[in-house]
């Protein structure tokens, strides 16, 4: 299953990539279907495609994760603050600091510290019941997966209308001619 997950969140997004950049090529006739099946023809192309999606989808990845976490889009990311509030006011939870014993506002926890820690009492609560154990934390990784993939295609899509305004701007012609 692991196998699936990746491929879901690298290979695809480097697919997406590549197929949306030969579209855009295709459809502004920078390149076209002739040049496309002459050079796509061989057999070793096309592996070497499915191998370079995966390095791509990869380095997409890591661009989606830099985006969602750290750069002043990391708001769009899931921002679990509201949960630890209600479950502080509600006596549902007490948040305290490790080092000294004192108690935490929830609104002083980062986004981030946020989800680490409604991430670690996911964690505990599914080695308690059996039921979160079972079906509920597969779904929720498969959920994760696709999330994450989704986010990965878009930034490769991004890239891809960029790939293809440097190589439509460029304009020497076409590009698989030589």
């Amino acid at each position: 299953m692991k196998e699936a997950q990746r491929f879901l969140r690298y290979v695809i997004p480097g697919f997406v990539f590549i197929i949306e950049l030969l579209a855009y090529l295709l459809l502004a006739g920078d390149i076209s279907i002739i040049d496309l099946i002459n050079y796509g023809g061989n057999t070793s192309i096309l592996i070497s495609a499915f191998l370079i999606s995966g390095g791509l989808g990869f380095i997409f990845g890591v661009f989606y994760y830099t985006l969602i976490w750290k750069w002043p889009l990391k708001y769009w990311g899931a921002d679990l603050r509201p949960l630890l509030i209600d479950s502080v006011n509600q006596d549902l939870l007490i948040l305290r600091n490790r080092s000294c014993d004192n108690e935490v506002s929830p609104k002083l926890i980062s986004q981030r510290g946020a989800f680490r820690i409604v991430s670690s009492f996911w964690s505990l609560r599914k080695n308690i019941s059996e039921e979160l154990k079972g079906a509920a934390d597969s779904r929720t990784d498969r959920l994760a997966d696709i999330a994450h993939s989704l986010g990965t295609s878009v930034v490769a899509s991004t890239f891809a209308f960029g790939g293809f305004c440097y190589f439509h701007l460029r304009g020497n012609g076409s590009l698989l001619s030589g």
